[in-house]
């Protein structure tokens, strides 16, 4: 179970959470799935939900510098299997598509 984040779950979802999965009604399973991967993503999955405004801060920054290394890149559409090439290809991140040119 994880202890982070868990007490800070209304007393419900706690008591959910903590009964053993042969005890859970369909219904309680069915509240029980989603909540508990929230709670996984919230606590264990996505450390943006724990960031520091400094960290916050530096990957901001980080993000800036690989979006202009990107831009800096000659970029063209075209498929490439790396399973049927003989060849190695170095690929980057489609222009405009990572994270930080999206606004996210």
């Amino acid at each position: 179970m994880l202890t982070e984040g868990f007490d800070e779950q209304p007393a419900s979802l706690r008591k959910l959470f903590s009964t053993q999965e042969t005890q859970r009604s369909l219904e309680q399973e069915r509240t029980y799935r989603p909540e508990r991967i929230s709670l996984n993503i919230r606590v264990a999955g996505c450390n943006s939900f724990r960031m520091t405004k400094d960290e916050k801060k530096r990957l901001d920054e980080l993000k800036k510098q690989l979006d202009e290394l990107v831009g800096q890149a000659s970029q063209t559409w075209g498929f490439y299997s790396p399973v049927t090439s003989p060849h190695v290809v170095t690929t980057l991140p489609m222009k405009g598509v990572s994270a930080s040119q999206n606004g996210n």
